[in-house]
């Protein structure tokens, strides 16, 4: 049970940050067009 939280977990963490790396970078596309 701990395994399985611990790896929905960080892979929660890390769609986040590929998510904010996303909006991120449209967002310095759109600025820098």
């Amino acid at each position: 049970m701990y395994a399985f939280f611990h790896f929905f977990y960080k892979f929660t963490i890390l769609n986040f940050i590929t998510q904010k790396k996303r909006t991120a970078t449209v967002l310095l596309t759109v600025l820098f067009s």
